[in-house]
């Protein structure tokens, strides 16, 4: 599930992102001191580092009724919905492509506050 959310993700910033193919890596992974000393070239990482249920947008009934055409009553329970929490950095030698990408990054999501449907799996 995480990993198709991880490459939706990657297709909309590849998508969004005005640089040239290749020119960045995207990736997923923790950003600790052994990543971080393979790093080659400008990377930007997008860390997936909390998951929580977000019990604003809970509903009240824990069950869901649906009558069906032939009569019977399908009862389901809730969709259960989650906040998935991001650390997003940049790497590269140079401090000012850290930020520039970083801009980039930030203006690119802000453009899609939900994910195109296009794009998913």
């Amino acid at each position: 599930m995480f990993d198709a959310l991880d490459e939706t993700l990657k297709r909309l910033l590849i998508q969004e992102i005005p640089v040239r193919k290749n020119e960045i890596d995207i990736v997923f992974d923790q950003p600790n001191s052994e990543w971080s000393a393979r790093v080659s070239k400008p990377t930007l990482n997008v860390y997936l580092y909390e998951i929580s249920e977000n019990r604003s947008l809970r509903g009240s009934e824990q069950m869901i009724k649906h009558q069906l055409p032939d009569g019977n009553v399908e009862i389901r329970r809730n969709p259960v919905r989650v906040d998935l929490n991001y650390l997003v950095t940049a790497w590269s030698k140079n401090e000012q492509d850290q930020h520039h990408l970083l801009g980039l990054t930030l203006m690119a999501l802000l453009r899609n506050p939900f994910l195109p449907p296009d794009l998913y799996t």
